[in-house]
Order: structure tokens, then C-alpha cells, then sequence
């Protein structure tokens, strides 16, 4: 039986076009102060953030963490928050288009350019990519409107309320987390103009055989005007050398592209053996052979199971449950696995200021400690 599993990490590049990049927007956030009435105001928004704490630098409150200053922030729960952007249209070359990306807005909210609903979403989660091009003027304002945090009114103040979202039911209220539910822009949100032709969405999944000693990449590419195009994508080991090349014409050699990696190098978890990741590139070459965009990423060949243990039906009677034996075990490319690993909190009540020197702390603390 073969088994799919996927371990790939993306990230975009774009070469040869300087008139293609990306735009990072200035924000501000309107709000009603004196506990949401009054006329909005306006202050200066850090995005990606939240929305309490662009009100609290603007308001002059007592940090969040400390005593019970929390509570001063329970008002915003039932609020509407209004982000607005203003820009110039950029200079583009014909066919270009002009793209919105943002890759959390949390939780509903409705994005408006200059006055014209174009999107209602609900989700933390969900990232947005919207073509603005054709509604684009010379002066252009951008307004994200966030609706209050999503909760079930009928429930009391405490986390039962959480179960009306998709949201860490924590902030809601834990006995380490505050009731602080974050909302607003936080993650990455730009603007970005890309080549009239240009690939939208990269899905790169893979079959292993039972030996493990074959895989099977599948390269699937979406997007926009790809017809005439050619897609090339290479496979790089991490020494550097040429693994696999393949090549897709889109709308004549099908929606997909396969490749095959004989003997690849598996992954493993950091205390059995080496973690060990492809890189990949996708090129995308315009009818004319010019290079219009790049697309980079990691791979790594796993299989990974979830197997029963012997005795797993056998419960004990009474509890705590934790003493009873443990139902499952993972298998990693065959090898049942012990893991190691404790509860793993939010490293910030809001994840909107959550940085990436932050999460590298941590996970250098977890392999000290032996987590696996």
C-alpha cells in the first residue's frame, strides 16, 4: 500500500521584471472611544498587530499582563474597528495586474476600495488575495471593516462562548490566558503587482512507495493567463546539485507535472536521524522566453502513521486517564517513534506580535529538552 504525505514550504521570488513587487501599505484604525460611542478616531495601526493594541498605545493603557489590566480592555469585545489604507495607483506596465494578499484578518470582516463592498469573509485563518485592478483610481482608499469578536451571547463570559468561531478558545478566558480576544490584521497584508501571466497557487504533493526508496512528486499550478507559458520545476538536494527537472506547458501536457525521485533522502524527527529537506524552484516562462516569476520552496519525503499499540483496547478501570495504556504510537518510515513533548501555549496573547526570533527561542528550548 502506498501512502501520500507532504512536507513543503513556500515562499515566492520574483526576478528579471523590477516593475513587479510587492507594496507594503500604512494603516490606521478607527475605533469610538469612552467604551465604543462617540464619533471615530483615528490612530496610527501596526499591521500586522491587534486591534486592543493599537487602541491601548492610543488611549495610554496600562500593559495588558499585568494585575488585572485586562478588564479595561473587555469593552472592545463588542465593537466595530475600521482599518483604512490610502494609496496612489502604482505605475504598471500594460497586462500587469495589481494583487491584495493578506494572510490573517481576524475574525469577519468586509474589505471595501474606494467605497465598493468586494469581500465579506469570516476566519482567522483564511488568506486573502483579491484582484483590485479594475477598481483602481488615481487616489485609492482601502477599508477593512472588522466586525466584533464572534461569541454565543446566550452562554456566560467564559471560554463556553468560544464555540461560535474557529478561534484558540484560550483567549476567551484560561486559567494562564486573560480574556483578551485578539482581532484585526495579523499576519503579512500588501499589495503586489504581478506580470498579467503569472501563477496563483503551487500544490506539491507526493506518493512513497512501501520500500520507501521511490517517490512520486505531483507539481499541480493554477493561475492567470498561463496558456503559451512554460512551467519548469527542478528538485535541489541540499548540497546544492540537480536532482529531478521536469516541464509543464499549461492547457497542452495537462493540469499537473510528475516526477520521480529514486533512493530519496528521508526526514526524520531531529533524535533519530537527519531532518533532512529538498529545495525546490518553479520557474514560469512567458511565450517569448522571458523568466516573469519564480516560485521557491522546501521538501522533505516522510511517512508517517499512526499505529495501535499492543494492549491499547485494555483501559484501566478508573482514572486519571493518563495512566491508562496509550491507544497509538506514531511510525515515522517504519519506526515507531516515542514521542516527547509537553503543552505548548501561545507565546503571545495576541499572535499578531508573535516574531520569528520568538519562535526560534522556543524551539531551540524544546531540543534542549529533549522534545522530539
Amino acid at each position: 500500500m502506498k501512502e501520500i504525505f507532504l512536507l513543503t514550504i513556500g515562499i515566492i521570488s520574483w526576478g528579471l521584471q523590477p516593475a513587479v513587487g510587492q507594496i507594503e501599505l500604512e494603516w490606521e484604525l478607527g475605533y469610538r472611544a469612552n467604551e465604543g460611542s462617540g464619533e471615530l478616531k483615528w490612530t496610527e495601526s501596526r499591521v500586522p498587530g491587534a486591534i486592543q493594541l493599537d487602541i491601548a498605545k492610543a488611549e495610554g493603557y496600562d500593559p495588558y499582563y499585568y494585575a488585572e489590566n485586562w478588564s479595561d480592555y473587555l469593552w472592545m469585545e463588542n465593537q466595530e474597528f475600521f482599518y483604512r489604507s490610502e494609496f496612489e495607483k502604482p505605475d504598471m506596465e500594460a497586462g500587469q495586474r495589481l494583487i491584495f494578499h493578506s494572510q490573517g484578518i481576524d475574525y469577519k470582516f468586509e474589505i471595501n476600495l474606494n467605497g465598493e463592498k468586494l469581500l465579506e469573509q469570516e476566519g482567522m485563518f483564511t488568506p486573502v488575495r483579491m484582484d483590485l485592478t479594475s477598481y483602481l483610481e488615481n487616489q485609492n482608499e482601502l477599508l477593512i471593516k472588522v466586525f466584533s469578536i464572534p461569541k454565543l451571547h446566550k452562554e456566560p463570559a467564559d471560554r463556553s462562548q468560544a464555540a461560535a468561531s474557529v478561534k484558540p478558545a484560550v483567549s476567551y478566558g484560561w486559567d494562564w490566558h486573560p480574556r483578551l480576544v485578539p482581532l484585526g490584521i495579523w499576519d503579512k497584508t500588501y499589495l503586489e503587482i504581478l506580470p498579467g501571466s503569472h501563477v496563483e497557487d503551487v500544490s506539491v504533493q507526493y506518493v512513497l512507495s512501501d520500500q520507501l526508496d521511490l517517490a512520486t512528486v505531483r507539481i499541480e499550478v493554477t493561475g492567470r493567463e498561463l496558456e503559451g507559458c512554460n512551467v519548469t520545476w527542478r528538485l535541489i538536494d541540499a548540497s546544492g546539485s540537480l536532482v529531478e527537472l521536469g516541464n509543464l506547458i499549461p492547457g497542452k501536457s495537462g493540469p499537473a507535472l510528475e516526477v520521480t525521485v529514486n533512493n530519496p533522502k528521508l526526514w526524520w524527527p531531529h533524535d533519530h536521524g537527519v531532518p533532512y529537506l529538498y529545495s525546490y524552484s518553479l520557474e514560469l516562462w512567458d511565450r517569448f522566453g522571458n523568466l516573469i516569476q519564480t516560485i521557491d520552496g522546501m521538501l522533505g519525503f516522510r511517512r508517517v502513521k499512526l499505529v495501535m499499540n499492543e494492549g491499547a483496547w485494555v483501559e484501566s478501570p478508573g482514572f486519571p486517564k493518563t495512566r491508562s495504556v496509550p491507544p497509538i504510537q506514531l511510525e515515522i518510515n517504519g519506526r515507531k517513534i516515542f514521542c516527547k513533548g509537553t503543552n505548548w501555549v501561545n507565546p503571545e496573547i495576541f499572535p499578531g506580535i508573535i516574531t520569528a526570533a520568538r519562535y526560534e527561542e522556543l524551539l531551540d528550548r524544546a531540543v534542549e529538552a529533549h522534545f522530539n
